[in-house]
């Protein structure tokens, strides 16, 4: 379905992943990353693998990383329900 979606002239399939995280950027080497402050339950771990998955399959992967705190991770994903382009939401816990 997504190879004939794609070739049918359509926007690609966009699926959002929201990371609750004190950082905005990821972690420089995700190969050598610990479990630490910055992605204390491996999110971000979590969230790559994830990204390379929707590459593979031809969807596009875009990771929203917003401060720790509900209304933000609400905020996120009412802006994503919005959004024509997008068209799956991944919240990831812990929020």
């Amino acid at each position: 379905y997504i190879a004939e979606h794609s070739s049918n002239n359509y926007a690609p399939i966009k699926l959002v992943g929201i990371l609750a995280t004190t950082t905005t950027s990821p972690p420089k080497d995700l190969h050598n990353h610990h479990c630490d402050d910055q992605d204390t339950h491996g999110n971000e771990r979590y969230s790559q693998h994830i990204a390379n998955s929707c590459s593979a399959d031809g969807i596009l992967y875009e990771p929203w990383r917003v401060p720790p705190s509900r209304e933000a991770v609400e905020r996120a994903i009412l802006h994503a329900n919005e959004r024509l382009d997008v068209h799956g939401i991944l919240v990831f816990y812990p929020v």
